[in-house]
């Protein structure tokens, strides 16, 4: 059996797991420059960093490596495409970049 998927059905597939990977998140405003959202353990899975004028959103490598790996996305670009397009659909913001972070050591 044959299937085709096209372009913008894969679009949409990937928006939904990357969805289905940030569910059941808890926001955490640390403060007027840093807000969190978390898993159940209480560490971030989201971080995003604002000023006036930018804000850089940063997601844990773990959740970017498992998009990456679900669909075989090869390109930095690629990948970069749906997490920017997801960040300003889902939470309004526009970012250049999404950077990814590690919890136990908290690089960013």
């Amino acid at each position: 059996m044959k299937y085709i998927i096209t372009e913008s059905k894969l679009d949409r597939m990937i928006d939904e797991y990357i969805t289905y990977e940030f569910r059941d998140l808890k926001l955490v405003v640390e403060d007027k420059h840093r807000v969190s959202w978390v898993g159940d353990e209480g560490e971030p899975v989201i971080i995003i960093l604002s000023d006036d004028d930018y804000f850089d959103a940063l997601i844990l490598d773990s959740v970017y490596g498992s998009i990456v790996n679900m669909f075989s996305i090869k390109e930095f670009e690629e990948i970069q495409r749906h997490l920017i397009r997801w960040f300003n659909k889902h939470m309004g913001i526009e970012v250049d970049e999404v950077k990814t972070f590690d919890n136990g050591e908290y690089v960013y």
